[in-house]
């Protein structure tokens, strides 16, 4: 069996060396919010960059590095990247992960490529160091939590009601945890801190919240904020929060003299629209359908379900 001698073992790291730092020299720098192709839908906040992306048939893309860290979720089409010695191919709902400045390339196919890009500022990789190792070099998804948070993700970021934001910013920190997470890792009991936190969002439902901010004034990080709310909640922060303003507004439907536009405002969403549709994904109803099933005439609900032929009489229970 033959082995290298320990002098080209060494001669052959530098000359790895120098071709990662030539590869670097060449690499096109994309700025922030910046890919090859064009972005249709983009939205930042909080040190998140969202870019909803449409990449042309079979574009060769060059040698090129990003700014900031990032997720990538392909959405519809294919492509292949290429990092180092490593090719990876990439099917609908695959997603990566790439450190900030990772040297790439790739190719996207005949039938194009549709990608939503999530761009991490670098405060928030120093953030989430405090939970685990951030991986060095870029990791490929195909199926798992992440993929389905990424997908949730990108139904928010298209969605964009006034809850949006707290839940696009949940989301996000969720999938920064299950990156570095070490497997059977998690709070083994509800820690205190989650009482203030419920309470808060209680009696604050109609105010512009965020993680960051709430994960600050209880000192903990605010991936462990998210990530522990989910685990003892089976929501996202802003999930609940829906949940809530729903809640308060079923509430005030109860008056027959309210007004459905003042009770959405008051409920904290943005507008009528916003309020019409978060209130029917959590109810199955309108307001308007809500508050007339509730004021509706208990002779004309009773007329209108009555059957056509007489019920049997109740049997009596066994003894």
């Amino acid at each position: 069996m033959h082995c290298d001698s320990p002098f080209v073992l060494e001669e052959r790291r530098r000359q790895e060396s120098r071709a990662v730092t030539n590869s670097a020299a060449e690499a096109k720098p994309l700025r922030v919010g910046t890919f090859f192709g064009e972005n249709y839908r983009s939205y930042s906040r909080s040190g998140f960059v969202l870019s909803d992306t449409r990449h042309p048939q079979s574009l060769k893309t060059p040698l090129h590095y990003h700014e900031l860290a990032h997720f990538s979720l392909l959405l519809q089409g294919g492509y292949w990247e290429e990092y180092g010695k490593r090719r990876v191919n990439y099917q609908p709902l695959s997603i990566v992960f790439h450190p900030p400045q990772e040297v790439q390339r790739g190719e996207v196919a005949k039938s194009g490529a549709r990608c939503f890009h999530v761009e991490i500022a670098p405060q928030w990789l120093d953030r989430l160091k405090e939970h685990g190792k951030v991986p060095p070099d870029a990791v490929d998804i195909h199926a798992g939590e992440i993929v389905w948070l990424a997908t949730r993700l990108y139904r928010e970021f298209q969605a964009g009601d006034v809850a949006s934001p707290l839940v696009i910013e949940g989301i996000i920190l969720e999938m920064m945890g299950l990156l570095v997470r070490e497997p059977g890792a998690g709070e083994r009991r509800e820690p205190r801190w989650l009482a203030a936190v419920v309470a808060r969002l209680r009696e604050e439902y109609s105010q512009p919240l965020t993680i960051n901010e709430m994960a600050a004034d209880i000192g903990v990080s605010p991936v462990r904020l998210s990530r522990s709310f989910r685990q003892f909640y089976g929501e996202s922060l802003g999930d609940y929060l829906r949940r809530i303003r729903v809640q308060f507004a079923c509430q005030k439907l109860a008056d027959q003299e309210a007004d459905l536009a003042q009770v959405g405002i008051e409920a904290g969403f943005a507008d009528q629209s916003h309020f019409t549709r978060i209130f029917k994904r959590v109810t199955g109803l309108t307001p308007g359908d809500f508050h007339r099933a509730v004021h509706e005439p208990a002779e004309r609900r009773n007329r209108r379900r009555a059957p056509s032929e007489p019920l049997s009489p109740a049997r009596e229970p066994s003894p």
